[in-house]
């Protein structure tokens, strides 16, 4: 009677089951050995001191870090989501990669959501498992970067996407394009969700049209207004500088773009990244997609709101293609959610059509990204952490009941000296009145004035620079990196720019591009 009863158990809750089998694994591979994996380098802990600062002076940024493609800054949501990241945990150093990773672990679960909406519960774990062990959102959920925050935005404007595709209710379309608007101020990269949004206008009744549309414009203005109103207060020089790139810049770099190598070599690796780790099981990933669309028009067995993501997809696809900038793993992050579900809907369409297929291919998939995942966290040692950690304990040792304020020179690395000063001001033990110490090399003609700060074993010096005032270290090439002198040249640079005419300038820009 009891083996019934606990079978009967399990067989009504099979799917609660799954799920929680599915979040102890998205779980495990995001934090196993955390403090190892995680990413701290220059830009992840320069943006882990901009939150802590903001705090700290009470200030809200304006506009978000400047983009790699070109003269403008991405929207402050980045920024914003590190402050509200670090107000719940002050005095933890990681704090802001923690919040990221449980946002990634909140991905697997609403990717879960999708799919049952999509296909049913059977097919929402197969989805879900496949995010749970995707080494590269693993890798993502580590790295905080801007980039990373694009997953979670692209994959809510999916689950508000499928829902409008189904259901036709206007809530539904304004979260769905305002989360494409947020994904885009977190990184302009996302730009390519924007092709959601001729689907949703086609596939609306002709009465409610006009009603839809304005809600879309809604939805795409009200998370870009703060963005918007700062840059127009500030001579447009963010749209300035996103015209010039547009019109100008990405054409002064050279990118192999053949389709047989976009095709062929990009998208495997892509593909494997994300699901099944390896380039080969890339190829498979794809081939049996195409198999399987080709299998379902063929058959005519395409739902509404799976066309629609098999056709935004390949729009995505075919507008990467000419994409002329650097084509770096982290920025196709807003591609995941797409890739994941088209990869498990098509193991799934294969499973219904012959069962022992389609498990092997779903066993090679996860078995393939588990491999992958297990090397990865086998060998992680996190070198910026523990140098940091080394040598902020140096200083509170050498000068207990002290604070510091860190002073470099030209050349010396920023990877190297953020990390320790995120790790000084966690202990707060970093500040603007500290005792003065030089990082990493000095200038030639000051070797003899300062003395080096003895018992340190590693590769980057210090000094102490109590001997000269600030203005004097400033004259000879120190420079200061406090996080005040980090939060004022990273959000407030704008304050040393005047220009009144920003929009006849940019006017110029564009007029230039034609009537030469």
């Amino acid at each position: 009677m009891s083996a019934w009863l606990n079978k009967s158990f399990f067989a009504r809750n099979w799917f609660l089951f799954g799920c929680v089998i599915i979040f102890c694994i998205a779980l495990y591979f995001r934090f196993t050995q955390y403090y190892d994996r995680l990413g701290l380098a220059s830009d992840q802990a320069r943006d882990a001191l901009i939150a802590r600062e903001a705090l700290r002076s009470r200030s809200v940024p304006l506009f978000g870090p400047f983009s790699s493609a070109g003269n403008f800054t991405t929207g402050p949501i980045w920024y914003w989501w590190l402050i509200l990241s670090t107000a719940l945990f002050p005095h933890a150093l990681a704090a802001p990669w923690i919040i990221l990773s449980l946002s990634y672990v909140g991905i697997v679960l609403l990717l879960v959501k999708i799919g049952e909406e999509l296909e049913g519960k059977l097919f929402a774990l197969i989805v879900g498992l496949f995010a749970a062990v995707s080494p590269a959102q693993i890798v993502q959920s580590l790295n905080n970067t801007n980039p990373s925050l694009v997953a979670l935005f692209a994959t809510l404007s999916l689950y508000f996407a499928v829902l409008y595709s189904k259901h036709k209710r206007l809530g539904d379309l304004f979260w769905a394009t305002a989360c494409v608007a947020l994904a885009i101020g977190a990184h302009l990269q996302a730009m390519y969700l924007l092709v959601f949004i001729p689907f949703f206008l086609l596939t609306t009744k002709r009465k409610f049209l006009l009603k839809a549309t304005g809600v879309v414009v809604l939805g795409l203005l009200l998370p870009s207004l703060p963005y918007i109103l700062a840059d127009m207060q500030h001579g447009f020089y963010n749209l300035r500088g996103i015209v010039d790139f547009a019109l100008y810049g990405q054409y002064k770099i050279y990118i192999p773009n053949r389709w047989l190598t976009y095709l062929g070599v990009f998208w495997p690796e892509t593909w494997g990244y994300v699901i099944g780790g390896f380039t080969a099981i890339g190829y498979m990933g794809i081939f049996l997609t195409v198999a399987v669309v080709v299998y379902t028009v063929v058959k005519r067995k395409i739902k509404g709101s799976m066309g629609m993501i098999l056709v935004s997809f390949i729009a995505i696809v075919t507008m990467l293609r000419f994409y002329r900038g650097e084509r770096f793993g982290g920025y196709f992050v807003f591609t995941h959610p797409l890739v994941i579900v088209l990869t498990a809907w098509s193991c799934f369409v294969v499973l219904k059509v012959h069962k022992y297929i389609g498990i092997c291919c779903i066993v090679l998939l996860v078995f393939g990204s588990i491999y992958v995942n297990y090397r990865s966290i086998q060998g992680a040692t996190n070198i910026s952490y523990d140098r940091a950690k080394y040598w902020a304990e140096l200083l509170i040792h050498t000068y207990p009941d002290r604070t510091f304020t860190l002073y470099i020179t030209k050349g010396t690395s920023l990877s190297v000296t953020l990390p320790l000063v995120l790790y000084l001001d966690t202990e707060g033990k970093i500040g603007d009145t500290g005792i003065k110490i030089g990082f990493g090399g000095i200038p030639k003609y000051e070797a003899g004035h300062y003395p080096q700060i003895k018992g340190n074993e590693k590769d980057y010096a210090l000094w102490e620079l109590e001997s000269s005032t600030s203005a004097q270290l400033r004259e000879v090439g120190w420079e200061n990196v406090n996080p005040s002198s980090i939060y004022r040249n990273a959000t407030q640079w704008y304050k040393n720019i005047h220009e009144p005419d920003g929009l006849n300038k940019l006017l110029q820009l564009i007029l230039s591009k034609y009537y030469n």
